[in-house]
């Protein structure tokens, strides 16, 4: 596939259907917000000096009071990544929302691979999420396993 922000919204377009999403909204530049069904809103940007595609949402703000806590399972997820599929998850201050992302090079992605990364990723997005609003929200056995294989 020859890379360009067509080629790629082409992509978004094509798996909103196979996924029944709500919009894929594009934004200047290589940048999309894919909304799912449940209101879940995934962006999409494409770093073109990098050739790669990011994606990330928003898990909430978690209820919990263990700051340390909290941080030192964000570290452990990330250092897991050869077991979460890539998955990485980041805490954003001052507001203290976790995100959730995952990169993909944009050259090897087809329609096949982008139905199953938005599906994945938006399945591994609503599971933390749930899990991070529940009042201490540190991972229990099984959290850590990734959701996301490509």
């Amino acid at each position: 596939m020859t890379v360009s922000v067509e080629a790629i919204g082409a992509l978004l377009c094509e798996a909103a259907q196979a996924l029944d999403l709500t919009a894929v909204v594009q934004h200047d530049g290589g940048e999309w917000d894919v909304v799912f069904a449940d209101e879940r809103i995934v962006d999409v940007t494409w770093l073109a000096d990098t050739g790669v595609l990011g994606f990330e949402t928003a898990l909430g703000v978690p209820e919990t009071s263990d700051l340390l806590a909290l941080r030192t399972m964000l570290l452990e997820y990330n250092y897991l990544w050869r077991e979460t599929g890539g998955l990485r998850m980041a805490l954003d201050r001052p507001d203290g929302c976790v995100h959730l992302g995952f990169s993909l090079g944009a050259s090897v992605a087809d329609v096949a691979l982008m139905i199953n990364v938005l599906g994945n990723f938006h399945a591994a997005a609503n599971a933390w999420g749930e899990r991070l609003q529940k009042p201490n929200a540190l991972p229990v056995e099984g959290m850590m396993q990734g959701f996301l294989r490509v």
